[in-house]
C-alpha cells in the first residue's frame, strides 16, 4: 500500500489546484477544456504505471 502523500496522483492534482489559482491571480488563462485534457492524459499515465492501492 502506498502512503497518501507518495501518490503521483495526488501530487498532480495538488499542482493542478495550485495553478489554477496562480492563474487567477496573474491574469494567465487557460481554457477548461485544455485543463481538463492535460489533466486526464497525466491521470491516465499515472494510473497506467500505478500498482498499488492508497492506504488511508
Amino acid at each position: 500500500m502506498t502512503q497518501v502523500w507518495k501518490s503521483k496522483t495526488l501530487w498532480v492534482n495538488m499542482l493542478a489546484a495550485l495553478a489554477l489559482f496562480v492563474s487567477t491571480q496573474f491574469g494567465y488563462q487557460i481554457t477548461a477544456e485544455e485543463t481538463g485534457l492535460a489533466l486526464a492524459l497525466i491521470n491516465m499515465i499515472l494510473r497506467a504505471i500505478t500498482n498499488e492501492p492508497l492506504e488511508w
